[in-house]
């Protein structure tokens, strides 16, 4: 979910939230054009309050967050963030019908990096090559976002920076949900709703990838648009 797009009367200014953590703001000097803004909601109905809005600025990617959506995001990377570090897993809440479904560092990590292969001794030879390295660019990531972002509103991403937020943000939607289907395990997880906070995620990231790849997002919802389109809509090669 996004907003429709900046006001031009304060664009030019970052908007003054408070880090609860430290108490620091941020700052911001570059204008963006109202024209170029990107959301996931442009094409739906917008409400009036929603938690994130996007603009390209020449190579940087203008991130405009609620203060509510900025401190859920930045409690959310610092979770992830213990879960790396430490092992430290957010408490989860009950599961469907109230049932109280166990979650481990472990259901975590297999989350972000799941097993390649079905045969269990090639996934077991891939991950002991591979997941360490993985783990370590998703830990330096999350280091860098939380290193450099206080917590502010309204954040200005080079394209390093960009890559590391996808990269954060990528692996923290698996707090909240399994990779594969669409039933959540938990209500709630470290105090989080477990849906609202998974749909804000990732409505987060397409309003990031709409603004710095407009051309490839625009791609990719051509190809699902064609997708859901009738066989018969569908182009025929000659013989």
């Amino acid at each position: 979910m996004a907003e429709k797009g900046l006001d031009p009367s304060t664009t030019g200014s970052s908007e003054k939230v408070l880090d609860p953590e430290n108490g620091s703001s941020g700052t911001a000097t570059d204008t963006a054009s109202p024209e170029m803004l990107t959301s996931a909601t442009e094409r739906q109905t917008a409400p009036e309050d929603v938690p994130a809005q996007t603009a390209r600025e020449g190579d940087r990617v203008l991130l405009r967050l609620t203060p509510t959506a900025a401190a859920t995001v930045r409690m959310v990377l610092r979770q992830l963030l213990d879960v790396l570090e430490s092992g430290t897993v957010p408490d989860a809440g009950r599961g469907p019908f109230g049932r109280r479904v166990r979650l481990s560092q472990t259901i975590l990590l297999r989350r972000m990096f799941p097993a390649v292969s079905a045969d269990p001794t090639i996934s077991a030879d891939f991950r002991a090559r591979q997941e360490p390295g993985v783990r370590a660019e998703v830990l330096v990531s999350t280091r860098r976002v939380l290193g450099t972002w206080t917590g502010v509103a309204e954040v200005r991403l080079d394209p390093d920076e960009f890559d590391d937020w996808m990269t954060a943000l990528g692996a923290a939607r698996f707090l909240f949900s399994p990779r594969k289907g669409t039933r959540l395990m938990h209500r709630t997880v470290g105090g989080h709703d477990a849906a609202a906070t998974l749909t804000m995620l990732q409505d987060l990231m397409e309003v990031l990838v709409h603004a710095a790849c407009p051309d490839l997002a625009q791609q990719l919802e051509a190809a699902v648009a064609w997708g859901h389109s009738e066989p018969a809509t569908a182009p025929r090669e000659s013989l």
